[in-house]
């Protein structure tokens, strides 16, 4: 076992259901020991609980055009979730305002535990 410490962080995203584009993120962050398989076993059993204690964070930064049926154009909040990989360092240092330590935080895509 590791026993040096990783900022580690259980992340939600919301997207709607109309447009399913990601609207808003909601994170919870830890400092763990371990192979990034205990990892990410630990934050999965947190995360039942982390989703109702979680800071959320609003992207309606993002913005994103829409064509109505009609043919108009809508901007709506949001951003479609191919674009993740685009705006997550963006999402990432919103998420890591209040931690002690963001450097710690490793700047790239995580990996997805479901």
């Amino acid at each position: 076992m590791n026993d040096q410490t990783e900022v580690c962080l259980n992340i939600w995203f919301f997207v709607d259901s109309g447009t399913r584009l990601i609207y808003r993120a909601a994170a919870r962050a830890y400092s763990l020991p371990g192979s990034d398989d205990d990892k990410g076993r630990i934050l999965k059993s947190l995360s039942g609980s982390d989703y109702h204690m979680s800071k959320h964070f609003s992207l309606s930064k993002y913005k994103t055009n829409l064509v109505e049926p009609n043919g108009n154009m809508l901007k709506v909040d949001g951003f479609p979730q191919r674009d993740l990989n685009v705006v997550f360092p963006d999402i990432l240092d919103m998420i890591c305002v209040g931690l002690e330590a963001p450097s710690q935080v490793r700047r790239e895509l995580p990996r997805l535990i479901r």
